[in-house]
Order: structure tokens, then sequence, then C-alpha cells
């Protein structure tokens, strides 16, 4: 009776948290990704442009972070291998501040 009072509630609350581990490594990339995010911000604050934003910043390798790339107009990709993911942060112009757009792959690690 002890054993199917313990493995009903396992067997109902283990599956949320199963991609706990997970998500929680794709914040780091997230983590990593916000120092170049400021200074991407900063640079819009003095030119007020997205034109050539990015140019010379780098996403600092190591932790989890396996590659990271800042386009021109201050987009930033970071992609990991434990767990595989890619994260893409994307700034929109919203009257005279950006926003940003979060999107990753896969979608069930994304936090």
């Amino acid at each position: 009776m002890a054993v199917v009072a313990i493995a009903i509630p396992s067997a109902l609350f283990l599956p949320m948290y199963e991609c706990y581990t997970p998500r929680a490594k794709v914040s780091e990339l997230l983590l990593a990704a916000s120092t170049v995010r400021a200074e991407i911000n900063e640079r819009f604050s003095a030119s007020k442009t997205l034109h050539d934003i990015g140019t010379g910043l780098a996403v600092p390798s190591g932790g989890r972070v396996r590659v990271g790339h800042i386009t021109s107009e201050g987009g930033i990709l970071v992609a990991s291998e434990d767990p595989p993911a890619v994260v893409a942060l994307i700034p929109t112009v919203s009257g005279s501040s950006l926003d940003w757009k979060c999107l990753g792959v896969p979608s069930k690690y994304m936090p």
C-alpha cells in the first residue's frame, strides 16, 4: 500500500521536472548573452539606430556557450552542445528604446 502511495504521485509529477535541468542549462546561454545585450542597448541609446550596432562585439565563449555570433544589426545567436540548443535574441526598435525577442530550439528547453 505504501508503494502505491509513493508510485502514483511520482508518476504524475516526475514528467513535469524532466526538462528542468536542460532549461537551467539553456538559461546559462541567456546569461552569457546578457553582457552583449547590455552593450547593444547602450550603443542604441547613443545612436538611435540598429545600423552596424553589433559591429566589433563578440559573445564570450566558455561555459555552456559553444558558438556565439552577433549580427551587424545587433542580433545575438548562441548555441550549446549539452543540451543541444540554439537561442536567438533579436532587437527591435520601439519608440526610443529596444525591445528584445527571444527565439530558440528546441522549444521545450526555452525558459
